[in-house]
């Protein structure tokens, strides 16, 4: 590989500005690290000026301290980078054009490893794996871009020029669910949102789910559902069921199907066709790879406003040793790191272990969460659905359902009353909605 990009003289200005004041190793200590510095002598001098804050306040008289006997004439040295310095006052600009120069070692270290593992015959891994962790890499060293603090005046007024437009467009980037009590409740799952939907099997979490994309799909809103529990036929035919109100046993019987009930299949699969509602089968989907996947998906498909993952725990954890607890930490927090990168609501699916049915009030809550990992740590918003009439066949709300919103960092919690018909998986809002906060 030929001589890779770099700059010696930034390098030792940014050196000598942070050997020179303490203070400006605290303005830009948060995007310094070793790879920054491409020089040996560099390097070296970066090494042990770490070493010294490991230890103590950093000062010119320590670093040349630990150099001794690594450089030559180390107290010259660091003279000789003081002075540099002087003649460049700009250091987080300085600091920013190491990252770009690391940036491209890194692009081309990764492209020049491409090229070596596709000329390779490897029968461990294929040519897809290789791509995998390439464009892995490739995205990796994208959001290591330098990111500095934001004064809170910008903030607010940035916020406010968001919200000005907003207003203008007559609309809100938050996405509603389309339930009027529950959109009050929650106000919308919103841009870098973490929304947890959990319960025991039965309960309707795919059909709550599902409905809800579709229902985004209607007014051109791109979403991404990952499954790692029913394949992409199983999840069209449930939607078929839900947006037909025909039963789920008939659509998947089609033979039972009336001709009035075929019609109406036949025109729904046609008016079907170009909404922006993908499915996409992953069984091995992980917490390394989901952002990598999304992050992929955009840039195929503008706009993507929202990706869901049915069920969140039946991913893979990076790690192969641990235990559940420590597996579903890291997922959760893969999950919340996706919707803050992205800025986009991630809606996880969990299902509940049995603990909840050995109540007597199987309501869900939220220490059912609590074995299994920090979901309601990271999670904005966690719902839970509960329906009495699947425990209790004599219910006098043979159709009811119940949206628990347990955890709201931007709302209000309670419950929201909806209706369900079991036969073709749809929920529906109640005309009068007896809601309890």
């Amino acid at each position: 590989m030929n001589e890779l990009p770099h700059d010696s003289a930034t390098e030792r200005a940014v050196l000598g500005s942070l050997l020179y004041s303490p203070e400006n190793y605290a303005l830009v200590m948060d995007d310094l690290d070793l790879d920054l510095f491409h020089t040996p002598k560099n390097r070296t001098v970066f090494k042990a000026l770490q070493n010294v804050v490991a230890k103590a306040e950093p000062s010119d008289q320590l670093v040349q301290a630990e150099l001794n006997g690594l450089v030559d004439k180390p107290g010259l040295l660091i003279a000789d980078l003081i002075h540099e310095s002087a003649l460049n006052t700009n250091l987080p600009q300085l600091v920013k054009y190491l990252q770009e120069l690391k940036a491209r070692r890194s692009a081309l270290r990764t492209a020049h490893t491409l090229i070596e593992r596709a000329q390779e015959k490897n029968d461990s891994e294929t040519i897809y794996d290789v791509i995998d962790e390439t464009q892995r890499s490739l995205l990796d060293i994208k959001e290591s871009k330098m990111n500095l603090p934001t004064p809170v005046g910008a903030a607010m007024l940035n916020t406010a020029m968001t919200l000005k437009k907003r207003t203008e467009a007559g609309k809100l980037t938050a996405l509603m669910t389309g339930y009027q009590a529950l959109d009050e409740l929650t106000n919308g799952f919103a841009p870098g949102e973490l929304i947890i939907i959990a319960a025991r099997p039965g309960m309707g979490k795919t059909a709550f789910f599902l409905q809800f994309l579709y229902e985004l799909s209607l007014k051109g809103t791109t979403s991404l559902a990952y499954s790692l529990e029913m394949s992409t036929e199983q999840l069209a035919l449930r939607l078929l069921s839900n947006i037909s109100t025909v039963s789920h046993h008939s659509v998947m019987n089609s033979w039972l199907l009336k001709e009035r009930e075929r019609e109406k299949i036949e025109n729904i699969v046609k008016d079907s066709k170009d909404l922006p509602l993908f499915i996409q089968e992953v069984p091995g989907l992980t917490a390394e790879n989901v952002y990598n996947k999304t992050k992929r998906f955009m840039l195929a498909e503008k706009g993507l406003a929202c990706i869901g993952i049915d069920h969140a725990t039946r991913m893979g954890g990076g790690k192969k040793n641990g235990d559940n607890y420590h597996k579903f930490t890291e997922i959760s927090r893969s999950l919340k790191d996706t919707a803050l990168k992205l800025q986009i609501p991630v809606i996880a699916l969990l299902q509940l272990n049995r603990g909840v049915e050995m109540r007597d009030d199987k309501r869900p809550q939220l220490r059912d969460l609590r074995d299994t990992g920090a979901w309601e740590e990271d999670a904005d918003k966690i719902l839970f659905l509960y329906r009495d009439s699947y425990y209790n066949k004599q219910s006098d709300d043979e159709y009811g359902a119940e949206v628990i919103v347990a955890k709201n960092r931007s709302g209000s919690c309670g419950t929201v009353n909806l209706l369900f018909r079991a036969d073709c998986v749809r929920f529906y809002e109640r005309v009068s909605n007896g809601n309890s906060k």
